[in-house]
């Protein structure tokens, strides 16, 4: 067992998870072993690495970059909640490469559209969709109709990702 995989059995908590974030630091090897501890078969360990993975991709955007389609591709394939909403809420944070905003998009409406998906999940998959709509604003129209076809039954924290949504839809037309 790895150091890393004992730092994140060791405890669960965000004490630990900055421990881990401090750990990883730049170091794109050490991230890319967090990420493959998140995409492997325990699911408790892989829950755990997710939160440290989605906070070092806040401290340092750049380790996403190398995996970036892995983590696009994963995010519906994935087999705790935990983790995709990870997955999701690292796409919200790093700038999204043309070639890639595609398979972003598609498998953010996925979630955003999903009435089984946590509200989390969905709000960070609507912001991953919102920075792209930011380069291409005839975007907004459709996520907009994307989160309104559900708005009866939202949540409080569905419908306050939809009303920033639409006050960030102003700015960018």
């Amino acid at each position: 067992m790895s150091h890393l995989s004992k730092l994140i059995e060791s405890e669960h908590s965000k004490k630990q998870v900055l421990k881990i974030v401090k750990y990883v630091g730049k170091d794109q090897s050490r991230f890319d072993e967090l990420l493959k501890i998140t995409l492997g078969k325990d699911l408790r360990l892989s829950q755990c690495a997710a939160w440290s993975l989605s906070y070092c991709v806040e401290a340092h955007p750049e380790l996403a970059g190398k995996n970036l389609n892995l983590i696009i591709k994963k995010l519906i394939n994935d087999k705790h909640p935990a983790v995709q909403r990870s997955f999701a809420k690292i796409l919200s944070l790093i700038e999204i490469p043309e070639k890639s905003e595609s398979a972003l998009v598609d498998n953010c409406f996925l979630i955003v559209n999903s009435i089984d998906a946590p509200i989390a999940n969905r709000a960070f998959a609507a912001y991953a969709i919102e920075k792209v709509c930011r380069k291409y604003p005839e975007m907004y129209q459709e996520l907009i109709s994307s989160l309104q076809a559900h708005s009866e039954i939202a949540s409080p924290g569905m419908k306050a990702v939809m009303r920033k949504i639409l006050k960030n839809q102003h700015r960018f037309l």
